[in-house]
């Protein structure tokens, strides 16, 4: 720059900065005047003096001129030019003008002050008095302006003092322009930048500023409405958002108010930007948490000076959050011991005696949860000790970038320097004590270099010292399948392959979990303050039995915790023991809680307790007329209502439904009543064998009704149905008072267990959320109510775990209990679940089975009753116990004994996978059983099997009909409920051959292809 232009700028500074202290001093005292004029106004009409309101509206309007007058009088671009202000003329044109406006206010002021119509209070006067002596200063002000002559102001540049203007006038203006200026020679210190989002719907606008900011060096994505923006500051993370207020689909109050509720995103600073500067706007945002607002259009140096100071109050912030992180994370003592008696176990104890006192790298092999991190913390903890820091870094979380990383800092040599100078690293966080680098193959491969390079011995930064680290790392697999992968370098193996500790996983280590599970019991249990001291047999027998696929001593760790939380005893059972992977997110479908607000609440408070008590009456009503027989057009109240509307009708439920009548079962509210008026001080448990093989003991129960109902010919005995009846309901209530919730429903019930099976073909699912149950699930409010006192699930369920129909009785409890809205009520496609995540269940395959025979021995009486061939009629007649026996005997058995003998070969051959799959594929066809039962019970229902349809047509005015054919109208509903099970089972069975993963196990694997990934582990969390 010459020295002229250098002259010339420095004029045009000092003209501006004089120009903007005189508009400051000016303003000054206009705002005094249109402040206590409003208080006077405000005053006046409080007070009803409507003359003086009046008046005051007059000196407030002529103090707005004034302001007018000053904006555009001592508008900043007059100073904007080369060119210098006159000065002489500016002074005279503003007392011309601002003439009229000050006689007006001065002379109002002195008329009110004079007026005699009502005596004005003391602060009506001295507010007055404000008026009149600011009106004056202004006065002064535009004089001083007027000795302000052009040469006396050009010697500001120069620096000798201003005879025209006031000393304080001087050293403002002097002042100011010291502050602006740099010294001669410096330049200006560079500005940070970073990767930011533009959120703004003018493609003009938000072209300009992509331009104006990549030239400053930025990155910058843009989006085009605010639901986009969410998704990008989701996705990229960006550093700073440039947020446009008026924009479609979110506004931009709406994505700031979505960015400071989530504390993930709330850090991210916001600037708004908008035409619209309206004051209450402006306050909103500032309030909300944006860091400024700029009003449009944008004034491109004040936008860069923001987003630098932004930029560089995040990065602070930013550092100061991760140090006081890790410091929390060193206090807390959430790690617990290297337990266990297998033989690696000792090992790896021998081994850490060894290594303890080495500086050398050592790496740690082992799946997701066994215990990496704890190994690594008794490594540490066994060198230096505490004194010594030490630092747990996950490799997912190092990025690398032209400027270098958090691992190591700046790039070498002939590489980008880009980082902040006196950026620390976690090198020099930990320098004479421990990094603990997890999941080390995740590393970026430049990063890995450059940490091969510093394990060898050099500097990770230029011209520093080397920091004294040892490096203790973790991995999920053999050091020789990552290199053989690409995922680490040959050099960083080779170093880290020299001290290498193997962890095996907990499935080949069993009979270290009763040991582990006990610790976790008494750790948990002290810290929840429970009194919970051991785990039953049946608890420990669950435990051992899964094979933690998922996440090892973790998911174990989680399931005891778990289970500590949900325990109602001193001892845990095994209803409180979660195993395995939990529900998948459920499929695309209409959620049902989604309804309008009031339907829903509604809803739930009629159903199932107002529903049930309704049905439990009706339930009485039945019960009477079979006792107590009524007949109507010569038949019997109580067995059509029972066999020919209530049978179907619950075959129609199980069917569409699923098991929403046992949420409104009259057995099982009786049950419940009787529990809460004769429950024992001390609730018994459930007998293990109950709960191993309940779907056996409700197999044969519903073998038993089937049985006793043909046997006895129940349908047209009304005192038979009402002591069945009586029977089912006794159970109910004898299962209610000696055992916890609805263990008759659960675990006894021949209808719950024949219901549970059929409901897998429902319309109808309740499915958790499972990202909501991860994340905010605390009390378990679902399993153990809302005040703890057990009134949660009655089917003993966790909601996070609900994958089938099959235990769910749709009672909707867990949606009123769960205070973060996990549960959803789905409709969904038939059956889906069949194919979707059926688990291979010998027992539940073996129980469809038995029914199917079941239903084929019925359908066979039924036909013999109508006259069956060879004389079976006669035979049934007169040896009806024995011919029902040996039927039903022979239905049940024989597919049930084909079933075993496929099952005992393929269990020889040692292939589990080919048992799990051939069980899918028997109760896939449960959506036979489910429509077969509704088409056989069809036939009960009153006179459809006298309707008959006749299909034909007439051709003009012929007197005779031609006739298609003629059919029976319950016989083509029969036909269509078995055309649509067969066509479903069907579909299941191609959507089960296509989705089962090869090698699947029976029971733990899931369908659907590989296991999902376990769920993220909780921060500075560690299991042994």
């Amino acid at each position: 720059m010459s020295t002229t232009e250098g002259r010339t700028h420095a004029e045009g500074l000092a003209e501006q900065a004089l120009l903007a202290h005189v508009r400051h001093e000016i303003r000054s005292p206009i705002n005094a005047i249109l402040g206590y004029g409003e208080i006077l106004q405000e005053d006046a009409e409080a007070s009803g003096q409507t003359a003086t309101v009046a008046d005051l509206q007059i000196i407030c309007a002529a103090g707005k001129e004034l302001l007018g007058l000053v904006d555009d009088l001592l508008s900043p671009a007059r100073a904007a030019g080369r060119g210098r202000l006159d000065w002489d003329a500016l002074g005279v044109q503003m007392r011309h003008a601002m003439r009229t406006p000050i006689n007006t206010i001065l002379g109002y002021c002195e008329m009110l002050a004079e007026e005699d119509t009502a005596p004005p209070s003391e602060t009506f006067i001295r507010d007055l008095a404000e008026v009149a002596t600011a009106t004056r200063q202004l006065l002064a002000l535009i004089e001083d302006i007027l000795r302000l002559a052009n040469p006396e102001r050009a010697a500001l540049t120069a620096g000798p003092a201003l005879p025209g203007a006031s000393a304080a006038m001087q050293e403002a203006v002097k002042g100011l322009v010291s502050a602006i200026r740099l010294p001669p020679g410096a330049a200006a210190a560079p500005r940070p930048t970073g990767a930011l989002l533009l959120a703004d719907d003018n493609p003009v606008d938000r072209e300009l500023l992509v331009r104006r900011l990549k030239r400053e060096g930025h990155t910058v994505a843009t989006a085009v409405d605010g639901m986009q923006a969410l998704e990008a500051i989701r996705k990229s993370r960006p550093e700073l958002v440039l947020l446009d207020v008026l924009m479609p689909e979110l506004n931009g109050f709406q994505v700031l108010d979505q960015l400071k509720a989530d504390p993930a995103l709330r850090s991210i600073p916001v600037i708004m930007l908008s035409s619209w500067d309206e004051a209450e706007s402006v306050a909103r945002c500032l309030e909300v948490g944006a860091e400024d607002y700029l009003p449009k259009p944008v004034n491109s140096t004040v936008l860069l000076a923001r987003i630098a100071g932004c930029l560089e109050r995040k990065r602070e912030r930013d550092r100061e959050v991760s140090q006081l992180r890790q410091v929390e994370e060193e206090k807390a003592a959430r790690y617990g011991e290297c337990l266990g008696k297998h033989p690696a176990i000792a090992r790896i104890r021998q081994s850490l005696e060894k290594l303890a006192g080495a500086r050398e790298p050592v790496l740690i092999v082992g799946e997701a949860g066994t215990g990496k991190e704890l190994v690594g913390r008794t490594l540490h903890a066994r060198g230096r000790g505490k004194e010594a820091p030490l630092l747990s870094v996950d490799g997912r979380q190092i990025a690398d970038s032209p400027w270098g990383d958090k691992l190591l800092g700046d790039a070498r040599a002939g590489e980008s320097t880009l980082m902040p100078e006196g950026t620390v690293t976690y090198l020099d966080l930990v320098d004479g004590g421990t990094l603990l680098l997890k999941r080390i193959e995740s590393l970026p491969l430049r990063v890995q270099t450059r940490l091969a390079r510093f394990l060898e011995g050099g500097d990770p930064l230029p011209g520093r010292r080397r920091p004294d680290v040892r490096l203790i790392a973790t991995c999920g697999a053999p050091v020789a399948d990552l290199e053989r992968t690409g995922q680490l370098l040959p050099a960083l193996a080779a170093l880290l392959s020299r001290h290498v500790l193997e962890l095996p996983p907990l499935r080949e280590r069993k009979r270290d979990i009763p040991e582990l599970a006990g610790y976790f019991v008494r750790r948990h249990a002290g810290r929840l303050n429970k009194q919970v001291e051991k785990l039953e047999d049946a608890a420990v027998t669950r435990l051992v039995t899964h094979d933690y696929a998922m996440a090892n001593v973790e998911e174990l760790e989680r399931t005891v915790e778990r289970a500590v939380v949900l325990a109602g005893r001193d001892s845990i059972d095994a209803e409180e023991i979660f195993l395995g992977v939990p529900a998948p997110r459920p499929s695309p479908g209409f959620n049902l809680l989604r309804l309008p607000e009031p339907v829903l609440r509604l809803g739930l408070r009629l159903f199932p307790d107002v529903v049930a008590g309704g049905v439990a009456v009706f339930f009485l009503f039945l019960v009477a007329t079979c006792f107590f027989p009524v007949t109507i057009y010569g038949e019997d109240l109580g067995t059509r209502l029972v066999w020919s509307v209530w049978w179907p009708g619950l075959m129609l439920l199980f069917l569409t439904v699923g098991r929403v009548w046992c949420a409104i079962c009259p057995m099982s509210f009786a049950g419940g009543l009787a529990q809460r008026l004769f429950r024992p001080r001390k609730e018994r448990r459930i007998p293990a064998w109950i709960k191993e093989h309940d779907t056996a003991i409700a197999t044969a129960g519903f073998f038993l009704i089937v049985w006793v109902e043909e046997a006895t010919r129940m349908r047209h005995s009304p005192l038979a149905t009402g002591f069945l009846l009586l029977a089912i309901l006794s159970g109910a209530v004898l299962a209610g008072v000696l055992f916890p919730r609805r263990t008759w429903c659960r675990h006894l019930c021949p209808l719950g267990g024949f219901g549970g099976i059929c409901s897998t073909t429902s319309v109808l699912e309740l499915r958790p959320t499972p990202d909501v149950c991860t994340a905010k699930c605390k009390g378990h409010a679902c399993y153990t109510g809302t005040d703890g006192s057990g009134d949660g699930c009655p089917m003993f369920q966790h909601v996070m775990f609900v994958n089938s129909n099959r235990a769910c009785v749709l009672c909707l409890k867990c949606v009123k209990n769960c205070p973060n809205g996990s549960p959803q009520l789905n409709l969904r496609a038939p059956a889906r679940e069949l194919w979707s995540g059926q688990e291979a269940r010998p027992a539940v395959g073996a129980s469809l089975l038995v029914m199917l025979g079941l239903l084929a021995a019925q359908s066979l009486l039924s036909a013999w009753e109508s006259g069956g061939p060879g004389g079976m009629a006669a035979l049934l007649a007169e040896h009806r116990v024995l011919v029902v026996s040996a039927l039903l005997g022979l239905g049940a058995a024989l597919p049930l004994a084909f079933a075993v003998a496929v099952e005992r070969r393929l269990g020889a051959s040692g292939d589990a996978a080919k048992s799990a799959a051939f069980w899918r594929r028997i109760i896939a066809g449960t959506p036979l059983l489910a429509t077969g039962y509704a088409a056989y019970q069809f036939g009960f229902l009153p006179a459809l099997g006298n309707v008959m349809v006749t299909l034909g047509w007439q051709a003009g005015a012929a007197p005779a009909a031609t006739s298609w054919t003629t059919f029976s109208l319950l016989r083509a509903s029969q036909a269509g409920l078995l055309a649509a099970g067969l066509a479903i089972a069907l579909v299941a069975l191609v959507r089960l051959r296509s989705a089962v993963a090869p090698g699947a196990g029976a029971g733990v694997k899931t369908v659907g292809g590989a296991p999902p990934p376990p769920p993220p582990a909780r921060a500075g969390e560690v299991k042994p």
